[in-house]
Parts: structure tokens; sequence; C-alpha cells
């Protein structure tokens, strides 16, 4: 695959400079010692560019964060990816206006800590949900462990094989919802737990997913305005930059109405053009191989969806805070920003950056892994595998589940 421009490793010198001058920012929001880009080390600096949030919703929201809560937001939410790849996702998306993309940040931290809480959707997982499910105290606990377990064992969004950009699909199967069978609440924690999940399958030098809703057998009973208003906002304003393609596939005459309505929620006119209608199985071909396209999208992929259920003390080790801890603060990955800052152009500081933040994507976040996050369905059914390595047809090795059928 091909190494697009505006990423880790294809930058031109002015993207370096904006990558530089967001982490200065950023460190200063964290409450860190931060020298100025390109040398000097006045931490207490506050021109425009190494202070922006001049917009009055973004100030607010720093105020909500304490700068510990704002590191620790952001090192949750940079998980296996490269810490760099991470803030050009947002620099990209606000043109690399480097104000601008410190803005959205902030906002997505805010948002994953006060109003979603990601980190405890991740730590909670599958396991807690059945084990709520089969509580029998509250009624409200139990009612929200079988909505969301409805979810998986309907398997409502799967992530099966690639595109032929090398994109991890997920297919969504919108015949399997109805508002009706779970709370909102319960549906937003699941949808992001499946973004957060789907994070994890995407490995450079690949940074985006391909998504594709299957229209197949749609009926107004699977209308969910509310759901799809949600999962807009999601990619806009807090995922930005990880959809490559989406593709809206056999679509029926009563949506064409439907859609004139959602595509004016479509702010952002890149992932507008990244939305292709798909009638048949050729035309979803154009995208992805049939060879790797599932049956019943008409690909030669004889795969069906069945869900394995969570495995006793899966997640033991998060109990382990002690570990966790340790393993947290091997990072030190923001005293080499600090020293990158400061020599931009000294070789040897910047590739003792990168060999550091190599060792976080492919060692230490593989062995954090699972005192941070429960174990999913593509863990169990070895998708995934305990050293972060993706297999996207888990049947076909020693790894898969042992039904024949395979899960992922």
């Amino acid at each position: 695959m091909e190494l697009l421009e505006g990423r880790v490793g294809n930058l031109t010198p002015e993207q370096e400079s904006k990558l530089i001058e967001m982490w200065a920012v950023v460190l200063r929001r964290c409450g860190s010692h931060s020298p100025s880009p390109g040398g000097g080390n006045d931490a207490t600096d506050s021109s425009p560019k190494e202070a922006p949030m001049t917009d009055q919703t973004a100030n607010s929201k720093v105020a909500e964060m304490s700068p510990e809560e704002i590191r620790s937001a952001l090192w949750a939410m940079v998980q296996a990816e490269h810490p760099d790849g991470l803030f050009l996702r947002f620099l990209r998306a606000r043109k690399w206006d480097v104000d601008k993309a410190v803005t959205m940040l902030v906002a997505t931290l805010q948002w994953r800590t006060k109003v979603m809480h990601v980190e405890e959707i991740l730590r909670d997982g599958e396991g807690l949900a059945l084990e709520e499910e089969s509580s029998t105290g509250d009624s409200a606990t139990q009612r929200r462990g079988k909505d969301f377990m409805f979810q998986m064992r309907a398997g409502k969004c799967i992530v099966r094989g690639v595109d032929k950009s090398g994109r991890p699909v997920c297919i969504v199967r919108v015949r399997q919802h109805f508002q009706r069978d779970q709370s909102e609440e319960v549906l937003k924690r699941w949808v992001v737990y499946v973004i957060e999940t789907a994070r994890l399958a995407i490995t450079p030098p690949c940074d985006t997913a391909a998504l594709i809703f299957d229209l197949t057998g749609f009926g107004m009973g699977n209308l969910d305005y509310v759901l799809v208003k949600f999962i807009i906002e999601c990619f806009e304003a807090n995922y930005p930059e990880m959809l490559g393609k989406v593709m809206v596939h056999k679509a029926p005459w009563i949506f064409t109405g439907i859609w004139k309505l959602v595509s004016t929620w479509i702010a952002d006119p890149v992932i507008a053009n990244k939305i292709s209608f798909t009638a048949n199985t050729k035309e979803l071909s154009q995208y992805i191989d049939p060879e790797g396209l599932p049956k019943e999208l008409g690909g030669k992929d004889p795969w069906e969806y069945s869900y394995v259920e969570p495995i006793t003390d899966e997640n033991a080790k998060m109990r382990d805070t002690v570990t966790k801890e340790q393993l947290l603060a091997a990072r030190a990955f923001e005293e080499a920003t600090r020293q990158w800052i400061s020599k931009p152009k000294d070789e040897d500081t910047k590739t003792r950056r990168n060999e550091l933040a190599a060792r976080i994507i492919k060692e230490n976040y593989w062995q954090l892994d699972p005192y941070i996050r429960a174990r999913s369905l593509w863990d169990r059914i070895g998708m995934r595998t305990p050293e972060g390595d993706i297999n996207y047809f888990p049947e076909k090795t020693t790894h898969g589940n042992g039904n024949g059928k395979g899960s992922a």
C-alpha cells in the first residue's frame, strides 16, 4: 500500500513543522514543560501558535479537564497507533491549521472522558455485559447487559477481510437492527466499542478502514435516525480521517428519500466524497476482491458469523494494577518529544524518538493491552493475537474457534 502524503514517514518540511508546533501546544496543555519549537524553553510562552483555544467552546472544555486528565485521555486514545499518526489525523482534518487541530483534539478528549467514558467501555467490554445480563439484582443493570450482548450475538457489525487498498472491512448488517430492541445509551456505547476495537485492526501503512452499510432486506423498521446521526458525529468530530471508503450496498427505492435527509447531516465534504452506492456484487467487487467477500454479499468467502461467548476469567490481568502502571511509565515518549521539539533537525534525536514510538506500537502497547482492555470476540477467535498481529481470516489458521465458520 502506498504511503500517502501527510502520514508518518511522508511529511513535507512544512507539515513536520506543523506537527512539532502541535506537540508543543499539547504538551503545555498537559502541564508538561515544553520548549518552543526550534529552540528555547519558555514554558510560559503564550503566543497564538503555542496557546490557541481562542474558541470559547474549546476553552470551556479545557477548563473541565485538568492537565493530568488531558495527558491520561491522550495516551488512552493513542492505543497502538503511532502518537504522531494520531496528531496528523487532526491536522489533516483541519487542513493543517494547528489552532483548529488542537481545538478539535481537546474537544475529542473531553468527549471521550466526560461524555462517552471510552476507557470504561473498553475496560468493561463483553465480559462485564455478560455478568450484568446474568445478574439477579438491579433490573436496569440486567437490561443494560442484555442489550449490549444482543448487539454482539446478532452480529450487527463485523470485521472481515480487507479491501483492495488494504483497509480492514467493517460490515454493518442494517437488517439486524431495530430501534426498539435496545436502549439508546447502550447502543451508543456499543457503537463506540465497535469503533475502538476496529481501530486495532488497522495496521500501517494503512491508517483507515472501509465501511459497508449492507441494506439487503432493509425496511422502515430498520430505520434509526438517532443512530445514524450519532455515527456521523463520531466520525466527523471524534475519529477524524479514520474512514477511507464507505459503501452503501443494495439500497432499496425507499432509501432515496431517507438519503436526501441523511446526506444533509454530513458536514464534512471529505467524508461525503468517500461514499459510493453499490447495487450488486459486481459493483462491490470494484473495491473488494470477491475471494475475500462474504457469501452473504455475493462473494466467494463461505464464512458465516458465529458469536463466541466470553471465557471465564479471560480478563484476569486487569486486576493487576501494579504491572499496568509499570507498563504505562515505560513509554517515556513525552521526554523524547520535548527533545525533538528543541532540535527538530537533529537526525539522532529524531531517530531515537521514532525507535521509541515503534517500541510503543509493537511491544509496549500489546504488553499493556490485556491490563486496560477486556478481551473481545476478535481476541477469542484469533483475529487479533496477543502480540498485536492481525489475521483477517482466522478460521484458516490454528487460531480459529474450531467451529469451521469463523467469527471475524
